[in-house]
């Protein structure tokens, strides 16, 4: 009788939080889960297309690789319900402690026999039993709830204070140079500065902070670029491909354009891509796109990005509707990273631009930009929950049927 009564206890606890996770939410809050549910699970399909044959390659057999990013989507599912159940208030006072763990995480990539480094940046850190973690995509989301903060608990000292409107600079800037100068990683620092223009631009910063924050950017660009040799071979490769090709430093971008152009309007279908066979190196990652397009052809291709503005839209009317700042500010800074993350992605697949090494959120295999999606998502989540709660009663008693 003890072990029925437990069990009966742990599935009412289950349907509760189940119950109270699911059930009368607002038709926003269900279009953004329900949208963000899908990118998730095409993500996964594409992860075990793409990454068969380097998971056999690597001597995990076919599926070692797509169960490791399952393993992240469970984890990233698990905190997505989390922090959706959270306050506004509780983010708030959340902001700083995210901010600081993510720059104490940042620190350990220095470490010997914690840090990790792949193809020139050291940009993980060794967990126990878990692998690896990328703590700079952790602090993407610190920043943004960093700065939202900063911006709107102390919005009366920031109306003609200079030195003010300096600290919110120092915290952004700060942030994207120490993920540079410790794991010499640009492509995260580059989305983080648009990320940070979105927010100062959508809370109305004076002209001069914003003139600054692209001065200072465009300096600080141009001194990383020409302090590397390899970075100016890569611009000037995806300008002259021509010049590029004897070099190999345009190889991915080479073959994932071919792997768009096999995939014609229609695609090859599911799991019969042919570029993933060794034509491009780990294109599991920052190269999904390519695979999707292939399989998929024009139609899928399009459809994906209809898909991620689809999501987008959905956020941007969550900003629209909410009167607190702090929570149009996150918003602004969680939908500006999904959907700058997805164009850069994208232009470099095609090669407008260099390779940066930005993942395609949701798809892109790697569980540590999984994670702090969902987590991202989650946050989403918790506002329009309490937007809701907030609403008027006869908008709290219309359910999504």
């Amino acid at each position: 009788m003890g072990l029925r009564n437990r069990l009966a206890e742990f599935v009412g606890f289950f349907r509760g939080a189940f119950g109270r996770f699911f059930f009368g939410q607002s038709p926003l809050f269900y279009r953004i889960l329900t949208v963000s549910m899908f990118l998730l699970a095409f993500g996964l399909v594409m992860v075990l297309s793409a990454s068969n044959v380097d998971s056999i390659k690597s001597g995990s057999g076919p599926f070692g690789m797509f169960f490791r990013q399952c393993i992240a989507a469970a984890l990233g599912l698990l905190l997505l319900v989390i922090f959706s159940h959270l306050s506004v208030q509780k983010i708030k006072n959340l902001a700083g402690r995210f901010w600081t763990v993510g720059f104490i995480l940042q620190t350990a990539v220095l470490l010997p026999g914690i840090g990790v480094e792949v193809n020139g940046n050291r940009n993980w850190i060794r967990i126990p039993f878990l692998g690896s973690l990328q703590p700079s995509e952790l602090l993407k989301i610190g920043m943004i709830l960093f700065v939202a903060f900063w911006l709107t608990e102390r919005a009366d000292r920031l109306e003609g204070n200079k030195v003010y409107a300096g600290q919110v600079l120092v915290i952004a800037f700060g942030t994207m140079v120490y993920i540079y100068l410790t794991g010499k990683d640009l492509g995260t620092g580059i989305v983080m500065l648009l990320i940070f223009l979105a927010m100062i631009v959508i809370y109305q910063m004076p002209r001069q902070t914003i003139a600054i924050t692209l001065g200072a950017a465009a300096v600080g660009l141009i001194y990383t670029v020409a302090l590397s040799p390899n970075r100016i071979a890569r611009i000037l490769a995806s300008i002259n491909h021509t010049s590029a090709v004897a070099s190999g430093l345009d190889w991915q971008q080479e073959h994932a354009k071919w792997a768009l152009a096999a995939g014609g309007f229609f695609g090859t279908g599911l799991g019969n891509a042919q570029l993933n066979w060794g034509w491009i190196p780990e294109v599991e990652n920052d190269f999904v796109f390519s695979i999707v397009g292939e399989e998929f052809g024009l139609i899928g291709a399009v459809a994906v990005l209809l898909v991620f503005l689809l999501l987008g839209y959905f956020l941007m009317q969550l900003v629209g509707i909410s009167n607190d700042p702090f929570v149009r500010l996150v918003t602004t800074g969680i939908t500006a990273w999904i959907l700058i993350q997805t164009v850069v992605n994208i232009m470099v697949v095609i090669a407008p631009v260099p390779v940066l090494g930005v993942p395609l959120p949701f798809i892109s295999d790697g569980g540590s930009s999984l994670l702090s999606v969902l987590i991202g998502i989650g946050i989403v989540l918790a506002f329009a929950r309490e937007e809701h709660a907030h609403s008027s009663p006869r908008s709290r008693m219309r359910l999504v049927k």
